[in-house]
Parts: C-alpha cells; sequence; structure tokens
C-alpha cells in the first residue's frame, strides 16, 4: 500500500493510512536542491525510511496538472510515527526543468520579471504554510554555506504570520485543534535543521570509526569541528537579524539550544546518500573493475552483487541497497535527524534560553487530524485565503517581496515629471499625430535614460497616457491631407457636410474648410489669368472649382468644347467608387491576350481616327491623289495602315494601352448612366458606362487663327523670357485656291505647266502652330522645344525661334520637367496646357490626349471622349490638362526618385491631321 500523498489529500487515502490515532511529528523538507537533474533535496531521508520514497526528476511522470513552481509532496512513515513534506519549487532542478518545458508562452505574455515574482511570491506561501504545520523544519543547502538572502525572507514570512495568527486559529478551532494550537496557529515552533551537501574537507582513507580519521590525541575530528563552527555563524546570523530570540515562542522558528542542527555531508555520505541513484551505481561499477594500485598481485575486489542482499518491495515501493542505506557511523544523518524526531515524539521542545525562561508551547496529535490540518492550511495558504482579511495580507506579502519593484516604482516616479516637461517644452497650440510621436520619443528617450528595474514598462505606458492627454486636450491637429501631400492647419474639426462630433473633452468640433496656408499660382484654362491657388483637398477643388471660379470672369465668352461629364435623369442619384472593373468580353476578340481584357474595357469608349508615325524627314512628300492634295514635312501614312503597322510592330509598348484598343460593337455603344456617375476621373480602367460628375479637362477656343503673332508670341502673363512662342508647323499641298483664304502665313502661286499647259493647281501653304505649356508652382510658365529642351531665346535675342515643331508630332511628353526659374528649392513644372492654333482650309486638326502620370501599372487618363476630339478651323485652341490626377488609391503624386519622372508622360499621338473631303 503506497504511502505517498499530495495535496488537497484525498479521502480515500488518508483512510487506508495505517495508525491513523498515533501521534506524528511532521517533518517538512526546504531549501535548495543540487544542480543535477535526477538529483532530490529530500532523497537522503530515504535512508531514514529504508524506501526510495523521493525521487528526482522522472521520465514516466505525465502530470501536466502539477504546478511545478510550487509543489508539495508527502509521505507517512507508520513505523516511525514522521509525516515527511517535501516542498518542491523553482530551486529544484527538477522542477526548474519541468518549468522551463512550458514557460515560452509566459515568458511571452508577461515577461521574465512578472513570471519570477509569481513564483517568489507562491514559494513564499508555501514556506509560510510549512512554518505553521511542521514541527523539524530541514533547509538544505547544495553548498557549504547558508545563502544569507533567505534572512530577509525569513523576517517578512515572521512579519506576515503575526497577522495571518488570528485567521489561522478560527480554521484550527474549526477542526477541533487544541486550544494552545488554536491560540499560537501553529503546533510549536519550529525547530530548522541545516543541511550542506558539499564538503571542502579532504578525507583520509583508514579504518577508524570516525568519519574521518584524525590522530589518537585528537578528541574532535575535523568534521565535527566544521559543524560546530557553522553552527556559530549561523547562530550569530540569526539573532543578529532578530530571526531568533530567547522566548522561541515569539519567533518564526528556533534551533536547538544543546544539539546538533547542522549536517554537513561527507565524502562518503554524500556518494550513498546524497547523489542521486545512478551516481551510485555508477561509482560501484567504477569500484567493482578498479584495480587497486598499491598491490603486486593485484585482485579483483567483491563485486557489488556479491554484497548486495537484493531489492525487497515494500508497499509498492523498492527498498535502497545494503550499502545506500549504511553510512559512517562517525557521520551518520540517521541517526542526527533521529535524535530530534524522537524528542518531539517524546517531552517536545524546549528551545527557550535566557534567565526568566517561559515555557515553550509544543503539541502533537493524532495522524488523522494532523493530515486534516494540513489539508485545510494548504487551501488556505496555497489555493484561497478565507474572507478578505487574509487575501490583504497575502497581498502585503507580495508588496514586501518585491523589494526590486518598489525600488524601481522610487526611481521612475522621480523622473516621471521630468519626462513630462520634456514632452510639454515647446509645444505648438495644435500639432499632427506625426510630431505627437516625435515629442512622445523624445520624452521616452528622457525616461528610458534614467528609469531602472520593472516598473519601467508601467512608467512608459503612464508617460504614453499623459502626453496623449495632453495632445488631446484641444491641442490636435486636423489629420486631413491634401491632395498635394501638405496637413491641415486648422485644429481638429469637422466640415459642415459631416454629422456633429465631439472631442476628447466632449466639446463639439467647430466647421471650418480644410486649409494647409500652402498656396500656388496657377493659370485659368485659356491662359490669359493667374490667381493664387488654396492647396486643394479634395478632387473637385482640384481640377475643377479653381477654374471655374477663374471662367466666371475671364474665360466665360470664349467658346468650349464640352466634355462628356454625368447627366442625371433622376433627382436622387448616387456614386461610384472609382475602382477598376473586369468585364466579360460578350463577343470574342480576335487575335488579342486574355490578359488584355480588362484594359480593352476600360478603354472602350476611346477610338482614334487617325495618329501619326514616327518621322524625322522633313524633306518627304505625302500625297493624297491629284486633287486638293497637300503635303507636310513629316511624312505621313494612311491612318488605317498606320494603325495596322503599328499595332503589328508596337503590340507590347506601353503606348498601346491607348493606341491599340479594339473592342466589340456592343461594348462601344454602350450607354452612360444616368443614375449614377463615377466619383474619380476616367482612366483606362475605370467602370465602364460610368461619366464623372464634373470635368477634369478643359477646352476653349482662345482667339481667331489671325490673332496669334508669330513674331511676338503669346501675350500672357507667367511666361520666361523668350518661352511664350508657338512653334509652327507647315503644311505645303496643291488644292483649290478658293478653300484657301489669304491670310498673312499663306502665299499663292500659280504654276506653268510644261509645253504650254493651262495651270491645273493652285500650289498654297498654311502653318499650324503647336505649344505644350509648363507651369511651376510660382506661375512661371514656358513651351518645349522637344522632350529634353525648353523653349529659350538666347540673352538679347527678339523674334521667334529658329524651332518648328517637327519633334512634337509623334513623341511622348514628359509630364513633369525642371523649371528654369530661379529658386533654391528647384520647382518642377507640370504640363498643364496644349496650344494648337488650326487654319482655315482643307484641313482638320483633332486631339487624342491621353496621360500616365506615374509608373506601370499606372492606369492612362483620358478626357472620356469616344474618338478624337476634332478643333474647329480658324482658331487658336487651348486644351488643358488636370492639375492632381486621382487614381484607385488616392492622388497620384510626381516620384520623388528622379529616375521614375520619364514613366509620367502625355502619351504620343496627340495630334491627328486629316484632309477635309468637303
Amino acid at each position: 500500500m503506497s504511502r505517498n500523498f499530495t495535496f488537497p489529500i484525498n479521502s480515500t487515502v488518508l483512510n487506508n493510512f495505517p495508525k491513523l490515532d498515533d501521534k506524528v511529528c511532521v517533518v517538512s523538507i526546504i531549501g535548495k536542491s543540487r544542480y543535477n537533474l535526477n538529483s532530490s533535496k529530500a532523497s537522503i531521508l530515504n535512508s531514514n525510511i529504508n524506501i526510495d520514497a523521493f525521487r528526482g526528476w522522472n521520465e514516466d511522470d505525465t502530470d501536466t496538472s502539477v504546478d511545478h513552481t510550487c509543489h508539495i509532496e508527502g509521505f507517512y512513515d507508520d513505523a516511525n510515527h514522521v509525516i515527511y513534506l517535501h516542498f518542491l519549487s523553482a530551486y529544484d532542478t527538477c522542477s526548474l526543468a519541468n518549468v522551463c518545458e512550458s514557460v515560452h508562452k509566459r515568458l511571452t505574455e508577461h515577461g521574465y520579471w512578472q513570471l519570477w515574482q509569481d513564483s517568489e511570491h507562491k514559494h513564499a506561501r508555501a514556506l509560510l504554510y510549512l512554518f505553521s504545520v511542521s514541527h523539524i523544519i530541514m533547509m538544505t543547502q547544495p553548498g557549504s554555506s547558508l545563502d544569507i538572502t533567505c534572512v530577509r525572507l525569513f523576517r517578512i514570512l515572521d512579519e506576515i504570520r503575526k497577522k495571518l495568527q488570528m485567521a489561522v486559529g478560527d480554521i484550527l478551532k474549526d477542526l477541533g485543534a487544541p486550544r494552545e494550537w488554536c491560540l499560537a496557529a501553529r503546533p510549536c515552533s519550529p525547530r530548522v535543521l541545516f543541511v550542506f551537501e558539499t564538503c571542502l574537507l579532504t578525507e583520509t582513507p583508514g579504518n577508524d570509526n570516525s568519519a574521518f580519521n584524525r590522530p589518537r590525541t585528537q578528541k574532535i575530528s575535523p568534521l565535527k569541528k566544521l559543524q560546530h563552527s557553522i553552527e556559530d555563524q549561523i547562530y550569530r546570523i540569526l539573532r543578529k537579524a532578530r530571526i531568533i530570540t530567547n522566548i522561541s515562542n515569539n519567533s518564526l522558528f528556533a534551533v536547538a539550544a544543546n544539539q546538533e542542527f547542522v549536517y554537513v555531508c561527507s565524502n562518503s555520505s554524500k556518494s550513498v546518500a546524497a547523489k542521486d541513484s545512478l551516481s551510485f551505481y555508477l561509482t560501484q561499477l567504477h569500484n567493482t573493475c578498479a584495480i587497486p594500485k598499491d598491490s603486486d598481485n593485484p585482485q579483483r575486489s567483491h563485486g557489488y552483487q556479491m554484497n548486495r542482499h537484493g531489492n525487497q518491495k515494500v508497499s509498492g515501493l523498492v527498498t535502497l541497497p545494503t550499502e545506500m542505506s549504511t553510512l559512517p557511523k562517525g557521520n551518520d544523518f540517521s541517526s542526527f535527524l533521529k535524535q530530534h524526531v524522537d524528542l518531539a515524539l517524546g517531552k517536545g521542545f524546549d528551545d527557550n534560553v535566557g534567565r526568566n525562561p517561559v515555557p515553550a508551547l509544543f503539541e502533537t496529535e493524532s495522524c488523522e487530524l494532523t493530515l486534516q490540518i494540513c489539508d485545510a492550511l494548504y487551501e488556505f495558504f496555497m489555493i484561497d485565503p478565507m474572507g478578505t482579511t487574509g487575501k490583504l495580507h497575502f497581498n502585503t506579502l507580495k508588496t514586501k517581496l518585491e523589494v526590486d519593484l518598489r525600488f524601481s516604482e522610487g526611481r521612475c516616479g522621480k523622473i516621471l515629471p521630468l519626462a513630462e516637461n520634456a514632452y510639454a517644452e515647446g509645444l505648438p497650440q495644435h500639432y499632427t499625430r506625426s510630431y505627437h510621436q516625435q515629442k512622445l520619443a523624445a520624452a521616452r528617450r528622457v525616461l528610458s535614460q534614467h528609469a531602472r528595474g520593472p516598473a519601467s514598462e508601467k512608467y512608459l505606458k503612464q508617460l504614453e497616457e499623459e502626453c496623449t492627454r495632453i495632445w488631446k486636450s484641444g491641442r490636435e491637429l486636423c489629420e486631413q491631407t491634401s491632395l498635394t501631400g501638405n496637413h491641415c492647419t486648422n485644429a481638429l474639426h469637422r466640415l459642415s457636410e459631416d454629422e456633429d462630433q465631439s472631442n476628447n473633452q466632449g466639446v463639439k468640433l467647430p466647421v471650418l474648410p480644410h486649409a494647409s496656408q500652402v498656396k500656388t499660382k496657377s493659370t485659368c484654362n485659356c491662359g490669359r489669368k493667374q490667381s493664387e491657388r488654396e492647396d486643394p483637398f479634395d478632387h473637385k477643388a482640384a481640377n475643377f472649382d479653381f477654374y471655374d471660379q477663374l471662367r466666371k470672369t475671364c474665360c466665360d465668352k470664349l467658346e468650349n468644347i464640352e466634355l462628356p461629364v454625368f447627366k442625371p435623369s433622376i433627382a436622387e442619384v448616387k456614386s461610384s467608387p472609382a475602382k477598376p472593373i473586369v468585364e466579360e468580353a460578350e463577343t470574342p476578340i480576335a487575335n488579342k491576350d486574355l490578359s488584355r481584357l480588362d484594359i480593352v474595357s476600360g478603354m472602350s469608349n476611346l477610338s482614334l481616327t487617325m495618329s501619326l508615325v514616327e518621322s524625322e524627314a522633313s524633306d518627304s512628300m505625302y500625297s493624297h491623289g491629284p486633287q486638293g492634295s497637300f503635303t507636310t514635312e513629316p511624312q505621313l501614312e494612311q491612318p488605317q495602315h498606320a494603325n495596322t503597322e503599328q499595332g503589328s510592330q508596337r503590340d507590347d509598348s506601353p503606348e498601346a494601352l491607348g493606341t491599340e484598343v479594339e473592342v466589340s460593337q456592343q461594348a462601344t455603344e454602350r450607354q452612360h448612366s444616368t443614375t449614377e456617375y463615377l466619383a474619380g476621373m476616367l482612366h483606362s480602367v475605370s467602370p465602364p458606362g460610368l461619366l464623372p460628375q464634373f470635368p477634369s479637362w478643359s477646352l476653349v477656343g482662345l482667339s481667331k487663327y489671325n490673332a496669334y503673332s508669330y513674331s511676338q508670341g503669346l501675350d500672357q502673363p507667367g511666361f520666361l523670357h523668350g518661352g511664350n512662342f508657338l512653334l509652327p508647323w507647315d503644311l505645303n499641298g496643291k488644292g483649290d485656291k478658293e478653300k484657301w483664304p489669304t491670310v498673312a502665313e499663306m502665299s499663292t502661286k500659280k504654276g506653268k505647266s510644261k509645253r504650254g499647259q493651262k495651270d491645273q493647281a493652285s500650289e498654297v501653304n498654311a502653318k499650324i502652330y503647336l505649344g505644350i505649356e509648363y507651369e511651376c508652382p510660382r506661375g512661371h510658365r514656358f513651351f518645349i522645344t522637344s522632350p529634353d529642351k525648353i523653349l529659350k531665346l538666347p540673352s538679347g535675342a527678339t523674334g521667334p525661334p529658329k524651332e518648328n515643331a517637327a519633334k512634337l508630332l509623334n513623341t511622348d511628353f514628359p509630364l513633369y520637367t525642371a523649371c528654369h526659374c530661379r529658386s533654391a528649392k528647384g520647382y518642377i513644372a507640370q504640363l498643364m496646357r496644349v496650344f494648337v492654333a488650326v487654319p482655315e482650309g482643307p484641313v482638320e486638326v483633332s486631339l487624342t490626349p491621353r496621360v500616365q502620370p506615374g509608373p506601370p501599372p499606372c492606369p492612362v487618363f483620358h478626357p472620356g471622349t469616344t474618338s478624337a476630339v476634332p478643333l474647329p478651323k480658324g482658331k487658336i485652341w487651348v486644351l488643358r490638362l488636370p492639375f492632381i490626377y486621382i487614381g484607385e488609391d488616392g492622388p497620384i503624386l510626381p516620384p520623388t526618385d528622379s529616375q521614375h519622372l520619364n514613366s509620367c508622360r502625355l502619351l504620343k499621338g496627340l495630334f491627328t491631321i486629316t484632309e477635309d473631303s468637303s
């Protein structure tokens, strides 16, 4: 029958114990074990009970319900009337190994310090429990000296024990414990024995009965002298710390006045008692196989198996070998402990000293009542204290144990005001979250430089909460960002269309518009008037409101070509987010890659009647036949052939996004919605069938064709010196003279045929003037002569430039280029307008604007026309491009990397020329 038990004690196990009516002595084992996985500090007791009851780590033990940081195992030795309580904690190697296997998650959640403090708190409560139920407490040390850190712990336990004395006494009274036991809340002042597992003395072999060989004239062995010396040291330390006093009833524990209370394991006893079984058997194996060095005729010594009497099973446990139960008589641990146990079961302990000693308290009860008291007090100390008083004192115990925390809190409490002052220093009236984070980081650095200990994290959180409270107490700046990336400078507010909102203090937010105090200078649609522009915070303000306001005072009377916009048919309409929608092709698209179906669907509203092809020759001819033919300096091909040839040669180029669009007839003729509009801008992957609520582009007629002076250029504000000239595009051809009016740039010549034939046609020429205009944030404007060169006259030069528009006909134009204005910042100018002066005559010019404002996979933006926009003849037309391009993820700003600026461009194929057949 097994006599091992754990807490809480099972009633079935308790009833099976023999000799329950006999009085027993409770012996507890506390302290630390050696750094060996298989070791157990209680294994030294196995020799007393002649049973291997206390073992170290067991691989077969898979009980996960055991708390390895604080566990008490018991054994009832009915033969000697002793109850052994072995306290296992993190100071035991086997328990620490089990804790380390499952501690990773707790370390991640709570940290090392919190985990260790919880373990130390449980350890102190377990010691309080053992000092309240034990008669003898055996404190083991793996070394050869006392760990004086236990002195502080003993003083704390003594203070808390006195506070819990009344609560424990009430529990004992309910269980029927003796009156003196209930008043003192313990059976006696427990006697503490100290066991040291390491001996620094050198043992000399011999046959003497003493622990170590000594001369015959010496009365006391060196080991005994060592034990007595350690006793004197321990007694002085405990008396000076007032752990023990003359009256043992008032002390946490007592030490024997006239008996030995220190035991030091000698080398021989350590090998058989203190070591684990594995070490013992290895030693025996070595001794069996070793050959004596001092023997001339070496013979093997008697083997271990010849001397051992075999293992006997008693109550399910294995008895120790004879060698493990037999110790040298001079340093016998069994006799050392037995003398204290016999005294406890006899007349009891009287450890009071002094001139006027008082009677010592000592009580022993039956095994059954003792186990019931141990079980009830275990629940009080280790599981859940009864009442708020017990909880209050245990909280006090935790506070006193956390000396590192108290020091850390005192240190951090002094530094916290300094860190708060570092945050509050130089704060503006209102600031953004990013500035708040910068100031908070500076305050955290101040605290981290001086704060120490485990409370640092706690005070860091307090610092964050206080700094956040300061920021949210009327100092929050509006977090809205403009389309150009600037923050609103107003305090936290709401717009007029927003619902009522309150700040952190419960005050309603004021109604204010967004404003960043960043202003730029921009020009109206036609280019004749400049004005300061507020930093836009929404799409409509950037691309419509500003130009619409200037239109009322400047461009209102000019001819305007309307671009497609949403026209509602009902009172209530809704917007659709500008997210890409890929439609399934209703009709098969031949000879096209399926991966481009989304591009084809998005570009279904674009169709080009004609596009120009690359040509570098300036003297090639273009012929349309004998009647009404004309020539241009860049050679042109037939529109249908040009599209076919370009499509076969540049099928995978980026220009194919806008120029090579083939859609089914049903997709081309799709009707636009009149109940739902597009919230963003039109681009190549916009949902088909939806139009924007307002136009982001503009196309106006500036003036008549004859109003432009080639020698003086445009008379508009903002142009840099020599940068206001349009570049000519010469048209030479043979046609009917009546179709070409007489203008300053045209001349009429009659050609004579050879052999006296009559003149069959008139030779005419005309000029189309082109201009690609850029504008910087300071309002500076200029044209370009090629994609990488701006129009600029030499110093002191006057008159028109010598360049023509040949390099502008069929090329990509960069959307951003450096402005040549004198500024240290180096402003970037954006392509904002395209000027086209179309003469009268049998020629038609149309525009197909397509802009890719970012590197791929950025979509291609367009004004939403289903075909190229024809320009009426005899006027100067101005195409104004959007100020901000809005994609699905927000505004597409200029790339910060200069290498990506070339990816932002106005795609080639902008200009298209066709012959007027009328």
